[in-house]
């Protein structure tokens, strides 16, 4: 039995972190300095929010929802002034 690879994220749970995305305050058409935060690179900083999480794993998915489920307030508002990427 070989390696199977990782599976990528289905509709369900991009659309779940999209979501939590907006309510958190993060921009959810593109990708900008705050996704930085979340491991966005900035080769993918032309990228739309949906292509890059289509583009991840499921389980990558997954923890940015728990991570976005588990922010505080402060770290919402500590996200409104960043510097750019």
């Amino acid at each position: 039995m070989g390696i199977r690879p990782a599976r990528r994220a289905d509709p369900h749970q991009i659309q779940r972190a999209l979501i939590l995305l907006g309510k958190a305050g993060y921009n959810t058409g593109f990708i900008d300095a705050n996704f930085k935060r979340l491991g966005a690179t900035a080769s993918e900083s032309d990228w739309t929010v949906q292509k890059w999480l289509i583009e991840k794993r499921s389980f990558e998915v997954e923890m940015l929802i728990e991570r976005l489920q588990n922010e505080t307030p402060g770290e919402v508002r500590s996200r409104l002034i960043t510097p750019a990427f």
